[in-house]
Formats: structure tokens, C-alpha cells, sequence
């Protein structure tokens, strides 16, 4: 089942918003937010690819569902031998021309999956690919997001395009001064958590971890869904409204 081997983030490395509550659009523009149809610089989109082909992409300015018509950028999928499953990392950067790849045709084997990250980008991406199932903005089957909490409080998300799909994620700090309590902390910032998600259900609608850890969300089958924290949702809705 997919489970990146480097979806672990560093503590040091987040900026992660914090709970719901003071968030502002401002905040949204300048922070890493839970939101997998726009990948910040603590968060990464996978997906895994089962069958042989050329699977065209682009990789955009995440969140706003972009129209795209330009496939740039491909993965190659050969057909091989059943076997483990191989991970791929392709690092998404700034060009003069826009977003680019430091690996614009990757050649992989059937069952393999492809990690796409932000190292340094300053602004969230997203992927679409020109086969429907590929794509950050709806997640289908096969593929994953995570996300590394770097602030204590409570995250509620659910899915942006109506599924009804959701949950919570509680970040807890460490005691202050308890020497036993801070090395279990550092031992934890190497281990991440894993929601599954498939026909139609959260298998771990609520999750508590520790400040620094990440969360991967599985997507094993759905229609196309997100992974998105509520205020975000609420805030569009009020401006909405009083637009």
C-alpha cells in the first residue's frame, strides 16, 4: 500500500499554519496551508502508476483549478516484474518561464510510485495530469498527500469538492521541561501517521500526533477528492456571501 519513504518532514523545515481559529486569507498566502490542491513546502502530492504508458502533466500554481492545456512533462511507465514497489522523487522549482521539474521525462516500471515536492518554492503547486486520475486538485485512486504539522491545534479538513468526506487531526506540544517527554518528541518527528481513505470512507477520521510529525493521506479509491482544511472552505463561503 502506499506509504512514501520520504513524506517525513523536519520540524525545522515547517511553517505550517496553526488552528482554525485567527486564521486569515493573508495568513493563507504566507503560511503552508492544509490544502492538497495547492502543495506547500512542508507537504507533498504522490501517486502511484499500475499500468504502461506515457502519462503527460503539467505542474501549475496550486489551488483556483487553473484551466490547462499544456502537458509538458512526462512519466514513462515500462512494464516489469511484479515486485516492490520503487519510489521516485521529482523536485518541483521556480524557472524564468514558470514551474518546472528537475525531471521532465522519468522513466519508472509498472507499480512504481512518483513523490513530487517543493524544495525552497516559494509559492504551492498542483499537479494535473492529461489522464484525469492524475491530478492533486482531485484526487482519485492510487496516490496520496501529506502534510507536516508544525503548530499545535486542532485541524479539521474535508473534502473541497462536496463528497462529504473529512476528519480531524489534533497536534499536541510536548511537556516543556520534561526531559523523558522532549527525546519521545524527537524520536516521533521520525515516524508519520497514515489515513487511509477508500469507497467512500475515512478509516481514521480522527488522529492526535505530536507537533513536527507528518500525516500521509492514502487514497486508495475515490471519485476525486481533497484533502482541505475547513477554515479555508468557510472563509471562501463568507466572502462568497457577502460578495
Amino acid at each position: 500500500m502506499l506509504e512514501p519513504q520520504s513524506f517525513r518532514t523536519s520540524a525545522k523545515d515547517d511553517c505550517c499554519c496553526g488552528p482554525s481559529k485567527g486564521h486569515t486569507p493573508e495568513r493563507a498566502a504566507a503560511l503552508n496551508v492544509l490544502d492538497s490542491r495547492a502543495i506547500g513546502r512542508t507537504s507533498c502530492f504522490a501517486q502511484r502508476f499500475m499500468r504502461p504508458g506515457t502519462y503527460a502533466y503539467n505542474v501549475m500554481v496550486g489551488r483556483g483549478g487553473a484551466i490547462n492545456t499544456a502537458y509538458p512533462f512526462a512519466i514513462l511507465v515500462e512494464d516489469g516484474e511484479k515486485g516492490e514497489m520503487a519510489q521516485h522523487n521529482v523536485v518541483v522549482s521556480q524557472s524564468e518561464t514558470g514551474l518546472t521539474v528537475d525531471e521532465p521525462k522519468l522513466r519508472i516500471r509498472t507499480g512504481d510510485l512518483v513523490l513530487w515536492s517543493g524544495n525552497g518554492l516559494s509559492v504551492p503547486f498542483a499537479v494535473a495530469g492529461e489522464r484525469e486520475f492524475l491530478s492533486s486538485e482531485r484526487m482519485v485512486n492510487e496516490c496520496g498527500y501529506s502534510h507536516a504539522f508544525g503548530t499545535e491545534g486542532e485541524y479539521r479538513w474535508r473534502d473541497a469538492h462536496g463528497s462529504g468526506l473529512g476528519g480531524v487531526v489534533r497536534v499536541r506540544n510536548p511537556k516543556a521541561g520534561d526531559a523523558k517527554a522532549l527525546a519521545k518528541w524527537r524520536e516521533s518527528l521520525a515516524e508519520g501517521s497514515i489515513v487511509m481513505i477508500q469507497d467512500g470512507e475515512v478509516h481514521t477520521p480522527e488522529l492526535e500526533i505530536m507537533t513536527g510529525q507528518t500525516v500521509f493521506f492514502a487514497i486508495v479509491t475515490s471519485p476525486g477528492i481533497s484533502v482541505t482544511d475547513e477554515w479555508l472552505l468557510d472563509w471562501k463561503a463568507d466572502a462568497s456571501k457577502a460578495a
